[in-house]
């Protein structure tokens, strides 16, 4: 079972947007220029990615992620989703690529509205 995502309220009833921590997290060392893939549970609708300060990351949630090559063209991989919860499709993987040296990742997934 993925954690619902339910944002936390302060004493007076406020939205802290304090995030609870997830029973599906993973984490892993990327290497540069090799994709990783990570399993998607069943009921999750959202992931949320945090990674090694200073390296860039990509993530696809619907493919095999990649570095811009330096020609324009259309992607489905975006560059260092900070602080954003991306949409993924359950039973699937969610692909994140680093261009440094080594970046350290980790990701939580949350059940939350589709």
């Amino acid at each position: 079972m993925t954690t619902k995502l339910v944002l936390v309220k302060d004493i007076n009833g406020n939205v802290t947007y304090g995030i609870p921590v997830s029973d599906s997290a993973y984490n892993t060392t990327l290497m540069s220029g090799t994709a990783q893939n990570f399993p998607v549970p069943a009921t999750a609708t959202l992931a949320l990615i945090t990674w090694t300060s200073g390296a860039d990351i990509f993530v696809n949630p619907y493919g095999t992620a990649v570095a811009p090559t330096g020609a324009v063209a259309t992607t489905t991989s975006y560059m260092n989703p900070i602080q954003r919860l991306i949409p993924v499709n359950g039973n699937g993987d969610l692909s994140i690529l680093t261009t440094a040296t080594s970046a350290y990742v980790e990701v939580s997934f949350y059940q939350g509205q589709a």
